[in-house]
């Protein structure tokens, strides 16, 4: 199953490799930064063996104890203890050996007196004569024995001798080695003082190997009061490992809890740029297809009443041109007429010809209105796409014709109203004279013909008004058509967006099972950490 830190970094990793190998290597960094909180100067003499009074300093294990000190000015000052205990172990080594040596020595001397009689062993006082015979005869028995014995003791002096030699040189070397560490810690006391910054490596000691001691916080593994420092100097390297595994899982956690935000994120950017893409097009739905409509046609009317009063302008010019000619026409035959019955003869012709002239004038008048109506609806044509544009309509292949209702245009002039009228025939039957009913025609002719013009530029005035509404009729089924286009794009549109969105959708879905992955992640290490905390 691993340790907590294998199974952080490992949940880590399925999520930013790149982060997992940092936090590797933050946890495989050494050695462990441990700050010291409070007063360290007795922590610090404790770990370093020195009674210095350094309060800030770096304390770490090393192959040889020094210390390098930074001034103020920029200077360095550095300074090492001898390879003393290396020389002890030395010296206690032969130490050892010389005291195996005497043991071995005193071995020897035993086993080879107690082949030996005591009697012989010890000399008879000098009183004791009755004892005398019986020595001198078995030390002359044994004095082969005894001769090995007395060699066993001289090799015992000489290994005693030995063991006061080699206790002798390591009472002077530690003599030596107090005197060296004495100067080494005035040294360090000296520097300590003014030193800008302070670094110590102590070969032995009771601080743990691969423990530093610091007393700025700032990047530490972990800080304690210096009175819980002083007492734990030998498992300094476990408890700052549990720390910094603990900080090391939190951000494992963090670092995945931030993954998973950030693919939450996503995820809720790609859902709000479906919801927009959809409403985009739920923007482009005309709902009030008749205010639509209404609002389209007010806003081309003054171009419609332009258009309209231009025409009409023209129409009137046109119309008036025609009956000034017919009039001219008229009043020349009349008064080029010779006698009564040429004169009969010309109103008669005026009489017969003038509905069809009329006609025809007011068809010609008709068609150029028309023609100009037609050309009113066509010019707001771009007008009318353009108001659709927004809701997405694309541009037709071609225009949409839409017929214009017919409005009734110059009754007056055609059929009897056009005509001179009895008068001058009434005129040509009474006793007047031929100059009297010359005049009386040409008047009569142009009375009529004014009449004409004014009645009818007076019914292209009324006609006005229902061209506006007429041209606004056809409008509005150009825009009836255009707007039936504009629902069956949308239709296709957002059926295809619809689709479009469900197929990009369901491509985000690895990175849905990625956040829930880092989620539940976070979630299993918050528990771990909750467990370790409880």
């Amino acid at each position: 199953m691993g340790s907590l830190f294998e199974r952080a970094r490992d949940a880590l990793r399925r999520h930013d490799a790149a982060a997992a190998d940092e936090l590797e290597a933050a946890w495989n960094k050494r050695p462990y930064i441990v700050a010291i909180s409070g007063d360290c100067a007795e922590v610090v003499s404790a770990a370093i063996g020195l009674k210095v009074g350094v309060r800030d300093a770096r304390v770490r294990r090393g192959s040889r104890s020094r210390f390098r000190a930074v001034k103020e000015d920029g200077t360095s000052e550095e300074h090492a203890l001898d390879a003393v205990p290396a020389e002890r172990e030395r010296l206690l080594d032969s130490v050892r050996e010389a005291k195996q040596e005497l043991d071995q020595r005193a071995t020897a001397i035993e086993k080879a007196g107690s082949s030996v009689p005591i009697v012989v062993r010890r000399q008879p006082k000098w009183w004791q004569l009755w004892l005398w015979p019986l020595w001198f005869v078995l030390s002359w028995i044994y004095r082969r024995r005894l001769v090995a014995v007395e060699r066993a003791v001289g090799a015992g002096d000489d290994a005693r001798r030995g063991v006061e030699a080699a206790e002798l040189e390591l009472a002077t070397s530690d003599t030596r080695a107090r005197e060296v560490r004495a100067r080494y810690a005035e040294s360090l006391r000296a520097v300590a003082a003014t030193a800008k910054s302070l670094e110590i490596e102590v070969a032995d000691g009771p601080l743990a190997v691969g423990v530093e001691l610091v007393t700025d916080p700032d990047g530490a593994d972990l800080v304690l009061p210096a009175r819980e420092v002083g007492v734990a100097l030998g498992r300094l390297d476990q408890i700052a490992a549990k720390a910094r595994e603990l900080a090391l899982v939190r951000r494992a956690r963090e670092v995945i809890t931030a993954a998973g935000a950030a693919l939450d994120k996503r995820l809720a950017r790609a859902e709000e740029e479906f919801r927009t893409r959809l409403a985009r097009f739920d923007a482009m739905r005309i709902g009030d297809v008749e205010g639509f409509v209404s609002v389209v046609t007010a806003r081309v009317r003054p171009q419609i009443v332009a258009g309209v009063h231009a025409l009409m302008e023209h129409a009137a010019v046109h119309l008036g041109s025609e009956l000034t000619t017919l009039s001219t026409e008229w009043i020349g035959s009349i008064a080029g007429a010779a006698d009564g019955d040429a004169l009969s003869a010309v109103v008669e012709r005026v009489e017969v010809s003038a509905p069809n002239v009329t006609q025809r004038i007011a068809d010609e008048v008709r068609l150029l209105v028309a023609n100009g109506v037609a050309g009113v609806v066509h010019d707001l044509w771009p007008e009318l796409v353009a108001a659709l544009e927004p809701h997405g309509l694309p541009p037709p292949a071609k225009a949409v014709k839409a017929e214009v209702p017919p409005v009734e245009l110059l009754p007056s002039l055609g059929g009897s109203g056009a005509k001179l009228g009895g008068r001058l025939k009434r005129l040509t039957g009474l006793f007047k004279g031929f100059d009297s009913k010359r005049t009386d025609a040409r008047e009569s002719a142009h009375a009529r013909l004014e009449h004409l013009k004014e009645v009818a530029n007076a019914e292209l005035l009324d006609a006005e008004p229902r061209l506006h509404e007429a041209i606004a009729a056809a409008i509005a089924g150009e825009l009836g058509q255009l707007i039936a286009l504009q629902q069956t794009w949308l239709e296709r549109a957002m059926t295809k967006e619809r689709e479009a969105v469900v197929k990009d959708r369901e491509g985000l879905a690895a990175v849905a099972a990625a956040r829930d992955a880092a989620f539940r992640d976070a979630d299993a290490l918050a528990d771990e950490l909750a467990r370790v905390a409880a």
